[in-house]
């Protein structure tokens, strides 16, 4: 399916915007990366690359093998048409998948429509681009996220404090089951260097016509060969499964917070037993230590990119921030449970280029039955640059 979308929106792409731009001079501008207008067009050329280092005291764990590894490398389009119309199409290499595929349209008011392949509207930490997330990897609390997947989504902005969302997804790992997810973010203060945000998000997965499997797992926020401690396995005759999110965050000029609550019902098809419920929460701050802010977009209910305030460029020091998690997944009896603390440092010598590193420690591991416990440390490095 995801394929399909990606051709359509492709070919789209092809055949409409050379008319559009066809009696116009095009323009071509690199102060935000490859980007080209002409007519009633403008696009870009967008791309990132991630390359990872990690180095683990692995607790007598075999599974962990320090190394290195192209963590992403992607490669697309995106741009507007028209005043009101946008799309992205994009690839991932690394995965040998496509990242996003979608084409969206904004001439309603504040209503904004949007199908194809892309995330769906799910905790602020899954919506927050990999670019901009304060650690090299998201939480273990992100395994309750339902990621891209194929759809319509409906958006409207009101009174520049609320952001709503509802879409119905096709989730090609859940066997094609169509699915419902909503999010409602609240944000009465969003200014350069000052945001208060609250959300909520409803996800109701149904797997009634599908196998009906469904499987939760996370590692320990770290991806170099390295195993996944916690893990339901395939939970088997599963009729539906309903995922709930609370967040809040806050920026005070270089300081920032974030907290969020994840968890997920599962219940098994009539006449069997309820599965337990899955919960995950974590705790998060950051705070720049040359006077930067985090950006928060109200539009997208999420965090962006990082500007110095003096690049190397300039003959500055770029941006500098220190940050701290700590993150706490109970996946019940079927899949263990674990806490972890990670602790890291980013520098921005650019806008488009980050150097992060970072130590984490798994401070309790309470294994499935029949498991063994580890508690590894792991040390990582990560050189980031995206167009």
């Amino acid at each position: 399916m995801q394929h399909r979308v990606f051709l359509t929106i492709l070919v789209f792409f092809c055949c409409v915007a050379p008319v559009g731009a066809a009696d116009n001079a095009v323009t071509v501008s690199t102060r935000e990366g490859l980007q080209f207008a002409g007519g009633d067009w403008e696009w870009r050329i967008i791309g990132r690359l991630n390359v990872d280092a990690a180095f683990y005291d692995s607790d007598g764990n075999p599974d962990f093998k320090s190394g290195t590894e192209i963590r992403r490398m992607r490669f697309g389009i995106s741009g507007k048409a028209y005043r009101h119309w946008a799309f992205k199409v994009s690839y991932a290499f690394v995965a040998e998948v496509i990242h996003s595929a979608y084409i969206s349209y904004s001439g309603l008011g504040p209503v904004r429509l949007q199908a194809g392949y892309f995330k769906e509207p799910f905790s602020l930490e899954a919506l927050t681009s990999s670019k901009h997330v304060n650690f090299i990897e998201r939480s273990v609390v992100h395994s309750f996220s339902p990621g891209h997947n194929t759809g319509l989504m409906g958006q409207v902005l009101l009174a520049d404090r609320l952001n709503i969302a509802l879409g119905v997804f096709e989730d090609e790992d859940l066997d094609e089951d169509v699915n419902f997810t909503g999010r409602v973010a609240f944000s009465p203060l969003h200014e350069k260097t000052r945001v208060l945000h609250l959300g909520t998000a409803l996800s109701y997965r149904s797997l009634g016509g599908a196998a009906g499997s469904y499987r939760l797992r996370a590692r320990p926020e770290t991806h170099v060969e390295s195993p996944r401690l916690v893990d339901t396995g395939t939970l088997e005759d599963i009729d539906s499964a309903l995922l709930y999110n609370l967040e809040a965050a806050g920026v005070w000029g270089p300081f920032a917070a974030q907290v969020e609550y994840n968890a997920a019902r599962v219940d098994e098809k009539e006449g069997r037993a309820e599965v337990d419920s899955f919960r995950g929460w974590r705790l998060e701050t950051s705070w720049f230590l040359t006077g930067e802010s985090r950006n928060y977009s109200f539009k997208s209910g999420s965090f962006g990119a990082t500007r110095p305030k003096h690049s190397v460029v300039d003959g500055g020091p770029g941006a500098w921030q220190t940050a701290l998690r700590y993150s706490d997944i109970d996946l019940g009896e079927a899949g263990g449970a674990q806490k972890q603390l990670a602790l890291g440092v980013n520098w921005h010598p650019i806008r488009n280029l980050r150097f992060m590193l970072e130590y984490l420690r798994v401070l309790d591991h309470q294994p499935k039955a029949g498991a063994k416990s580890y508690e590894p440390g792991i040390v990582q490095a990560r050189a980031q640059f995206y167009w």
